[in-house]
């Protein structure tokens, strides 16, 4: 029978040639589709994992020019059907044959693991070229005074309770709005104390 989509989000990407990936909802379950069809569906396997573990969302999809799709993903491995995890996947053709993982719950950045059940941000942002990435992150440091965090090609560049640079003894609470070119200059926004 034919899929029955629905709804959107803010956030698509389009490809030079007309490639696209949006977010719909798939007869009732959270999505990710493109110009190939659907590519990832909650309660498919989630790409990447070992056997059982079972896709739950699909979120913020984005693409670059030369039609590669990037998107945030949950992920559920107890056998459940609530997230417990976040994965940021890439797929080269916007396709559900080719679909990688970048980056997931536990992975460490700066020493530290990313948090389940949401350390990967809905903020992210890769280059036109894709050699370079930035993300907003909650990191497992043992505090919620300083686990939230700015990477850039796997290293912190900015961290919650961590000086603004040139900000006269202020500090940062919290980020967003994410940005990356191919030369791998950045900037982020974010709260501070003052």
């Amino acid at each position: 029978s034919p899929a029955v989509l629905s709804g959107a989000e803010g956030t698509m990407g389009i490809g030079d040639a007309g490639q696209f990936i949006y977010s719909p909802t798939d007869g009732g379950d959270d999505a990710v589709w493109s110009h190939n069809g659907a590519v990832l569906v909650e309660g498919d396997p989630a790409p990447g994992f070992p056997g059982g573990v079972v896709n739950i969302f699909n979120s913020r999809p984005q693409m670059n020019a030369d039609g590669r799709a990037y998107w945030v993903a949950g992920f559920n491995d107890a056998g459940g059907t609530s997230t417990l995890g976040r994965v940021l996947y890439t797929s080269p053709t916007a396709a559900a044959g080719d679909i990688q993982v970048v980056l997931r719950s536990d992975d460490l950045i700066g020493g530290f693991a990313i948090a389940r059940p949401s350390g990967i941000g809905f903020d992210y942002d890769f280059s036109e070229d894709g050699a370079h990435r930035i993300l907003e992150l909650t990191l497992d440091t043992g505090s919620t005074a300083d686990d939230t965090a700015v990477a850039v090609d796997g290293a912190l560049v900015a961290r919650e309770g961590g000086l603004v640079p040139a900000g006269s003894g202020v500090l940062w609470e919290s980020f967003d709005s994410v940005a990356i070119n191919s030369a791998g200059h950045y900037l982020f926004s974010g709260d501070t104390n003052g």
